[in-house]
């Protein structure tokens, strides 16, 4: 999380430094970057989990293909968890601290 943090205070517009020096303000700017390096973790989890999602899915016409139905409904099961998680991710609360 620090390192999404130190990427969004470095690419911070130069009035919101500027204001960060202010009384007051510096709290109000560190917890507004903090959100934002939330939203770009959550984003890179969530981008992800929907690369392994997509395998998954793969992985289930491969299956079909090769005659392993059998095996199909597991596969579901874990590409419907798999997506459940994902949705939990994207749509969670900005700045809310914790992933599903």
């Amino acid at each position: 999380m620090n390192e999404f943090f130190e990427k969004v205070t470095s690419q911070q517009d130069p009035f919101k430094k500027l204001a960060s020096y202010i009384p007051g303000f510096k709290g109000y700017i560190e917890r507004q970057n903090r959100r934002d390096a939330d939203k770009i973790l959550r984003d890179t989890v969530a981008r992800r989990f929907d690369e392994q999602w997509k395998r998954t899915s793969q992985l289930q016409s491969d299956m079909v293909s090769s005659g392993m139905i059998e095996y199909v409904d597991d596969m579901e099961k874990a590409a419907l968890q798999l997506r459940t998680y994902l949705a939990k991710i994207s749509t969670a609360p900005r700045g809310c601290g914790k992933v599903p």
